[in-house]
């Protein structure tokens, strides 16, 4: 139980950052929100999460 509170809290963070980057404003993390809204479905909302993931969160 307390692995599935972990993992949907890990989630709220990684959304909360995209939020957080797509508001302050670039035309592509906008496109992002505009095509989720569209849509309107976890599966889009999942992709753009795993994008932000990629491109955010440094490689070593």
């Amino acid at each position: 139980m307390r692995d599935s509170f972990n993992l949907i809290e890990t989630k709220n963070k990684i959304k909360n950052k995209l939020y957080e980057i797509i508001f302050k404003g670039t035309i592509l993390w906008k496109s992002f929100v505009i095509f989720g809204y569209i849509f309107n479905t976890r599966k889009y909302e999942l992709y753009s999460i795993c994008i932000t993931c990629c491109l955010v969160v440094p490689k070593e």
